[in-house]
């Protein structure tokens, strides 16, 4: 489109300097008249010289007549073949034929050209507009997307807020029925308990042993179905750097298996307690399998020093699983050691309880 643009405007100015050229050769005289028109002229000229010498003494009219002819034969206008010259064309008239006809041409081909280009930019402006209107289409589709989140986001939190209330309430549900459940349930402690020969050897055929009850402390019978109790010496909880040469057991974990081997199983002595009631002793001898080289139920000197100086302790760990009235199993361990007074020797033992998951040796 530039060329063709640039194009039509050259053959432009050609025409118009041609058109100039042609107006500036049609306003010029000929300044060469032709041979027949000198000789005629001549001659007009003579024939009025002569008539107005014989006619010297006519009239002033006459006289008057002849020299206005004078003029009239000069202004006549030169003959020099125009005639011929309008049946030829000149050579500017072929060239502004011929650059009049390339510029309609060139007119044909740039209407043409703008035509198709028009065709191109009307498709495009579909084109465009096609696109513009899919990606209103997708601006909606995308608010609406969002809407749709925001108000999925709203129910979502909604939900998880009435979720997490339910769960709050069934958790305070749960508690209010583990209170109640506590509040009747039936509670198995420790009491009166008592240990023997400890601080003397123990009379022949006799050992360290200890007694003790079960009390229902609680607010509704308890059925007992296992106890395991095991009176054994052991270290304390300080680091094992500090009771490296000590020969005894390590000191027990709440909670731990290791409470569970063969020695240790007691039969019980009633089945049912009820609330308030307190069992029959219980009678467990102070296990010393560890030491072979001493009799059952006694200590080496040594061991029985470390007790006195608080170096070693004498525990008395176990368990003891009971149900109450609705079947309900309470897995009880506990755990106690003695407590050597330097002043009134009190054998008092200090005992700690805590439920644990039921297993299938309980």
């Amino acid at each position: 489109m530039r060329w063709l643009c640039a194009f039509s405007l050259l053959v432009l100015i050609a025409l118009s300097l041609i058109q100039s050229v042609k107006g500036a050769d049609a306003q010029l005289p000929n300044p060469n008249p032709s041979t027949g028109e000198t000789g005629n002229s001549e001659q007009q000229h003579r024939s009025a010289v002569a008539t107005n010498t014989s006619n010297e003494k006519a009239p002033t009219r006459s006289a008057i007549s002849a020299v206005n002819q004078i003029p009239s034969v000069l202004a006549a206008p030169p003959s020099n073949g125009d005639g011929n010259q309008g049946s030829q064309e000149s050579p500017s008239n072929r060239w502004l034929i011929f650059f009049t006809g390339a510029l309609v041409v060139v007119g044909v081909l740039q209407f043409c050209a703008m035509t198709k280009q028009a065709r191109y930019m009307r498709c495009a402006n579909g084109f465009t507009r096609g696109n513009l209107r899919a990606a209103i289409r997708n601006a909606k589709a995308a608010i609406e997307n969002a809407e749709a989140a925001k108000r999925q986001s709203i129910t979502l939190e909604q939900t998880l807020s009435a979720t997490e209330k339910a769960a709050q309430a069934a958790v305070n549900s749960a508690e209010l029925a583990n209170r109640a459940l506590n509040a009747n349930r039936p509670y198995l402690l420790i009491v009166n308990e008592m240990l023997y020969h400890l601080y003397a050897a123990p009379p022949k055929d006799e050992g360290i042993f200890i007694q003790f009850s079960f009390k229902n402390c609680g607010n509704s019978p308890a059925v007992i179905s296992t106890i395991y109790a095991r009176l054994v010496v052991t270290k304390t909880v300080r680091p094992a750097v500090y009771d490296s040469q000590l020969n005894a057991e390590a000191f027990p974990t709440m909670g731990g298996d290791d409470m569970y081997c063969a020695i240790g199983w007691i039969d019980k002595c009633e089945n049912i307690l009820a609330a308030g009631e307190t069992s029959s002793p219980y009678t467990v001898n102070l296990d010393t399998t560890m030491y072979p080289d001493v009799a059952p139920g006694t200590l080496r000197p040594e061991t029985r020093a470390g007790i006195m100086n608080h170096d070693l302790l004498v525990m008395l760990h176990g368990s003891i699983t009971y149900t109450d009235v609705l079947q309900q199993k309470y897995p009880t361990e506990f755990m106690g050691y003695f407590k050597v007074q330097s002043t009134n020797r009190e054998e008092r033992f200090d005992f700690e309880f805590k439920d644990r998951e039921p297993r299938k040796e309980d």
